[in-house]
């Protein structure tokens, strides 16, 4: 639940204490910049949250229920333009026609690297990014008191949203 509720994973996050293998913590790690996504859910809609890891979490094993993706080159704008693509309509739409299942629904690693990512220069991500943080942080800040408000906000997000992550589509 930790991805499906934060965008950004720190050290205070995680709460769960589990046992796991010397190897599976090894293969298991949490780095910066690592960015996980929800996989599975009883619903198509519930796939793809993701979050990114904005500091090593030492001795931390992310959960089976979770994919993460390591980038080559390791930056948090990446990470963090990849985690705000999961959650643009042309992402989903993608993850609802690949999602597969009955009682619950889920994206092989190999049916997700089948999504179609729009990958613009790192300043045009950068530009992206540091948009929609701001409208996540007037989001988040407006949740203490408004809900119309904040319904507003989420619209006007949500547009801005795929606007900016809406690009022309190949021929």
């Amino acid at each position: 639940m930790d991805v499906y509720r934060h965008k950004r994973l720190d050290v205070s996050i995680p709460k769960m204490m589990v046992t796991a293998s010397e190897r599976k913590i090894a293969a298991c790690t949490v780095e910066a910049g690592d960015l996980f996504i929800t996989p599975t859910s009883e619903t198509r809609d519930d796939i793809g949250h993701a979050a990114v890891a904005i500091e090593t979490i030492k001795n931390a094993c992310y959960s089976y229920h979770l994919m993460r993706f390591r980038l080559n080159e390791k930056n948090l704008t990446t990470a963090f333009y990849l985690c705000y693509l999961f959650e643009s309509s042309d992402v989903q739409k993608q993850i609802y026609q690949l999602a597969t299942g009955l009682t619950r629904f889920g994206l092989s690693k190999s049916k997700f690297a089948s999504i179609r990512i729009p990958l613009p220069p790192l300043s045009e991500q950068a530009r992206i990014v540091r948009i929609l943080d701001r409208f996540d942080a007037l989001c988040n800040d407006l949740i203490d008191g408004l809900p119309a408000e904040i319904e507003g906000r989420k619209k006007q997000y949500a547009y801005y949203r795929d606007q900016l992550l809406s690009f022309e589509k190949p021929k």
